[in-house]
Order: structure tokens, then sequence, then C-alpha cells
């Protein structure tokens, strides 16, 4: 019998979605097709469809804690991907859980915020003190435009030169951060990335008009994790993952519904 050899081993730490679009679900596959096994930490589960979010439930910061705890206990994870995460709480415990292990691996951190259909996942102030406390992680935060301006309380009507955010968002959290450009009008999606130097670099590929992109975000931050755990540059990884989300969105499979997933 052959067996297969994974690569690299990533925890996902994030929301289950029932659709298998975005979330867990969606990192797990992206994992597999980059020849990396996924573990997994669920924090969250949803009920939703292409036509909005309709029950969330949170696990409880106990079980949370022992799903880390018994994934340390049996495997080398190479690196880690945070997203939807509902309490202050349970961030605490998880800082405390990667220090107790001694974890020193890439974290990319995907600071989800509402769901596409405008479904605020949890309130604006636990939303800011949760993702403050996980900037000690030293991670690569992954924001969209309005992601950050929540991120800096800037105020949606009132826009700033992209440059000068990701500086102050550099300054003010004290992490590397890219800003995506996945939800931005135009012709081509730019991604901006800040290194510890505050030089900024641009990424930039042509929009592709589709329906399926639900999950996208988490292709994108998941892949940049195993990515940055293969030894690339943040700006390397960055590269390597928009390419892999973009395949991932013109793979779509077509299932006839509204809001579909992206394939992988």
């Amino acid at each position: 019998m052959r067996h297969k050899i994974f690569k690299k081993v990533l925890l996902s730490i994030a929301g289950s979605d029932n659709t298998s679009g975005a979330g867990v679900q969606c990192d797990i596959k992206t994992s597999l097709t980059l020849n990396t096994y996924c573990v997994n930490c669920v924090t969250s589960v949803t009920s939703q469809s292409s036509n909005g979010v309709r029950q969330i439930v949170n696990i409880p910061q106990k079980v949370i804690i022992s799903q880390l705890n018994t994934i340390f206990d049996e495997f080398n994870v190479d690196c880690i991907k945070i997203g939807l995460l509902n309490s202050y709480a349970s961030a605490i415990s998880i800082i405390n859980i990667l220090e107790k292990f001694k974890i020193k691996v890439p974290i990319v951190i995907d600071p989800i915020y509402r769901s596409t259909s405008k479904t605020n996942f949890l309130k604006r102030e636990t939303y800011l003190k949760i993702h403050k406390v996980f900037a000690k992680l030293n991670p690569v935060f992954t924001p969209n435009i309005d992601e950050l301006k929540i991120l800096l309380n800037v105020k949606k009507s009132y826009e700033l030169d992209k440059n000068l955010l990701i500086q102050k968002f550099f300054k003010k959290y004290k992490s590397n951060v890219v800003l995506t450009g996945g939800n931005n009008e135009g012709t081509y999606s730019t991604d901006y990335v800040i290194d510890e130097n505050l030089k900024i670099k641009k990424i930039s590929s042509k929009r592709i008009v589709s329906n399926n992109t639900h999950g996208s975000g988490c292709a994108f931050s998941s892949s940049l994790a195993i990515y940055l755990a293969m030894g690339n540059t943040l700006f390397e990884a960055l590269k390597l993952s928009k390419k892999y989300t973009r395949k991932a969105i013109l793979n779509s499979p077509m299932l006839g519904v509204g809001y579909g997933p992206v394939g992988h």
C-alpha cells in the first residue's frame, strides 16, 4: 500500500460553513490541492446559503481549548490560519495555548467581520479587541478595505489613500498586513503588502467577473499560510496565493446557486 506524504500541516482555526464554500471546509480543500494536511479547530457553526446567513452558533471556549490541545499534543503544525472568531476570551485562550506549546510558525489572520450577504458576525467592539490582542502573535493580517477601515476606526464615508491606510495599520498593530483588493471595483484587483521596513509593494491581476467567489478570501489566506510555511518571503507567498485564488475562481463548479463556491 502506498501512503500519501504531505509536505506540510496547516491548522485552520475558523468557522464551519454548511455549504462547504468558506471557513474550515474551504481551508481543507485548499490544503489538499497544495499537498498539505489540514487539522482544524471549529470556532462556530453557521447555517447559511447564497441568500444569507440564517444562524450562527458559537463553540464554547472550553471546546476550542480542547480541540487545540488535542491537535498540538499529536501533530507538528507548520502554519496556522485564523478566520472567524466571535469571543475575546477564546482569542486569549488561543494565544495562551500557542505560548504553552511554544508554537513558532507562520500565522495568517483573515479578520472576518461580516458575510458577503452583509451579516455581521460579531460586535464591532469585540472585533477590535480580538484582533488587537492577536497582533501579539506577529501574524500576517489579510483584511479587505472595509475590514481595514474598521480595524483602524476609519469612517466608511472617509476615504484615505490605501498606502497611508496600511502604514497606519502597521504602526497601530505592529504586524505585517496584506490589503486584498477582491472587493474593490475596477478592471484589476490589486493587493498591497507592507513589510517591516514600511515598504509597500503592489500586485495586480485582471478581475474575473463571476458569481462563484464564495470562499475566495479563505482560499487566499490559507494558501498564503501554506506558501509562507514552504519558505517563501511574504511577497513571494502573496504572488503565489493570488495566482492560486484566481485559478480557484476560474475552476468554480457550476452548481446552479446564486452565489457559488470557488473551485480548487
